[in-house]
C-alpha cells in the first residue's frame, strides 16, 4: 500500500483517451490557482501503457514547473490489482474510461476496496467521480455500492460534468432562489439548448457517440434495475402537492403525439430531453430524502429547446431513428460502424475542430414555482412564487465537460467535509460546497439568477 506522502491529490485515469486530454489541459492552464490553493497538490496521470502516458508527461514540459508535472502510472481495467494500486495511491480518481457500462464496475471496486485497505492503516479513503451519462449503470451502480460507500466515508460521483452538473446543481440551486424568497418549491422546467457553431457547426468524438449508443441500447435492463432501486429508496413529492395542491408545472400536450410544442415566452420549440440528465435529477431527489439532507423535491419536465421549426423535425427525426436502432444488436453495429453516416457528418474519429470548439456553446435555463406560506394556508389554485435561472458556457463535450469536471474535483479536494459520502449523483454530493461560487469564479460556466 502507498504511504501517505506519496498518494497524489488526484489520477486521471484513461490518460490517452480524447477527453481526457482536454481535462489535462485544463489542470494545467488551472495550475497557478491550483497551487493558491493547496501548495503540495500532485496528481497523476493513469492507463495501460507506460509509454503513452510518458509521452503526455513529455508534452507538459515547459508548460508548467517541473514540481507540477504529473507521475505516470500504469492501471488496466482489465487488471484489478494495477487498479486497486492506483486508487490506493490517490486521493481522488477521475474515472474518463467508457462506455462505463462495460469498463466502469472495476474501477469502482478497485476504489471501494482501496478504501477498506486504507482505512485499515487509519488513512482518507479514495473518492471517485465519472463523467458517465449512461442512467442504466450509474442507477445499478447506487443499488450495489451505495451503503458500502456511505461506509466507508468515500464518495463516488457519477455525472460529474455536462452530463450533469448544469441540470442536477442548477436544480438545487434554483430550489434555493425559491426558498430565499419564502416559498417551498413545488416544480421545475428545464430547457437546455445547445448552440452548434455558426459557420463550422458541431463535432462529436467518437468515443463520446459510442457511449450515447449503448446508454441507449441498456434501455431495457434500466427498468428492472430502476424498480429494484426505487424500491430502497424514499418516495418524494413536493410539501404542497402531498396537501392537495396543483404543483403548478405547465402541461405542454402540443401536436403529433406531445412531441411538437412551441414555448412563446423562450421563443423556442421543445421536444422532451432524451439523455442522461432526467434520470439524474429523479434519483438525485431521492438520495436527498434518503439521506435527509433537507432539500425539498419538485416535480420536474426537461426539455430540448430548439430555434426553428425545420431544425425540431430535422431533431425529431434524427433522434427517432437513433433510439430504435440503438435498441436492437444489427442496428447499434450499424450505428457504430457508420457513424459519420448516421449523424450527418458530426461525428468522426478526429473529434470536433477548433472552429467547432470555439463557436459552440450551451444555456440552460430553469424556472421553478412554489408556493409562500399564506398561499398554503388559503389553499391556492396554484403557486404563487416564481424564480429563473440559467446556467451557461462553451461547448458542452471537450470545453465544458473539463472545466465543470475539474471544478468538481478542486471541490472535494478543498472543501471534503463537506461532501456527503455513498454513490451519489453531483447536487446530492456537492450540494453544501462551494462548487457554483468556483465555477462562477473560474468564468466559463456561470450560474445565474435571471428572476
Amino acid at each position: 500500500m502507498a504511504p501517505p506522502s506519496s498518494r497524489t491529490s488526484l489520477t486521471v485515469f484513461g490518460a490517452t483517451g480524447f477527453t481526457a486530454r482536454f481535462i489535462i489541459q485544463t489542470i494545467v492552464e488551472q495550475a497557478p490557482s491550483i497551487l493558491r490553493e493547496d501548495p503540495n497538490f500532485t496528481w497523476s496521470i493513469a492507463g495501460r501503457k507506460k509509454e503513452s502516458l510518458d509521452k503526455i508527461v513529455a508534452g507538459l514540459q515547459g508548460k508548467v514547473s517541473s514540481s507540477f508535472l504529473p507521475k505516470a502510472v500504469v492501471a488496466d481495467v482489465k487488471d484489478q490489482i494495477s487498479l486497486q494500486r492506483m486508487a490506493e495511491g490517490t486521493q481522488l480518481v477521475m474515472n474518463c474510461v467508457g462506455p462505463y457500462a462495460f469498463l466502469g464496475e472495476p474501477v469502482i471496486k478497485a476504489v471501494l476496496s482501496a478504501s477498506e485497505s486504507l482505512r485499515s492503516s487509519d488513512e482518507a479513503p479514495t473518492d471517485y467521480i465519472d463523467l458517465c451519462g449512461e442512467p442504466a449503470w450509474i442507477e445499478e451502480m447506487v443499488l450495489r455500492y451505495q451503503e458500502r460507500a456511505s461506509r466507508l466515508g468515500c464518495s463516488i460521483i457519477h455525472a460529474a460534468a455536462f452530463d450533469s452538473v448544469p441540470s442536477d446543481l442548477g436544480l438545487l440551486y434554483l430550489k434555493q432562489q425559491l426558498i430565499r424568497k419564502g416559498a417551498t418549491p413545488t416544480s421545475a422546467e428545464v430547457f437546455v439548448r445547445l448552440r452548434a457553431a455558426p459557420q463550422a457547426g458541431m463535432g462529436i468524438h467518437y468515443a463520446t457517440y459510442e457511449a450515447a449508443v449503448n446508454g441507449f441500447s441498456t434501455r431495457k435492463q434500466l427498468g428492472a434495475v430502476r424498480k429494484q432501486l426505487y424500491s430502497k429508496l424514499p418516495k418524494v413529492k413536493p410539501s404542497p402537492v402531498e396537501q392537495g395542491l396543483g404543483s403548478g408545472l405547465p402541461s405542454r400536450k402540443g401536436s403529433l403525439g406531445g412531441m411538437i410544442n412551441y414555448v412563446e415566452e423562450q421563443g423556442v420549440y421543445v421536444i422532451p430531453f432524451f439523455f442522461a440528465d432526467p434520470s439524474i435529477v429523479r434519483l438525485g431527489q431521492s438520495l436527498d430524502a434518503h439521506h435527509s439532507n433537507g432539500v425539498p423535491p419538485v416535480q420536474f419536465a426537461f426539455w430540448i429547446a430548439i430555434p426553428s421549426l425545420p431544425m425540431l423535425l430535422l431533431t425529431i427525426t434524427a433522434l427517432t431513428l437513433f433510439g430504435l436502432m440503438a435498441s436492437f444488436s444489427l442496428g447499434k453495429s450499424l450505428l457504430l460502424k457508420y457513424p459519420r453516416v448516421f449523424s450527418a457528418g458530426t461525428v468522426s474519429h478526429e473529434g470536433p475542430s477548433q472552429a467547432q470548439l470555439d463557436g459552440s456553446s450551451f444555456t440552460t435555463t430553469l424556472i421553478g414555482r412554489g408556493y409562500s406560506e399564506n398561499a398554503v394556508k388559503d389553499k391556492a389554485s396554484g403557486p404563487d412564487v416564481k424564480s429563473i435561472v440559467r446556467v451557461s458556457g462553451p461547448e458542452v463535450g471537450y470545453v465544458a465537460t473539463p472545466i465543470i469536471f475539474v471544478g468538481v474535483a478542486r471541490t472535494i479536494l478543498r472543501e471534503r467535509e463537506r461532501v456527503l459520502n455513498g454513490t451519489l449523483t453531483p447536487a446530492t454530493a456537492l450540494g453544501q460546497t462551494g462548487l457554483v461560487d468556483k465555477l462562477n469564479a473560474e468564468g466559463k460556466v456561470s450560474f445565474s439568477v435571471v428572476e
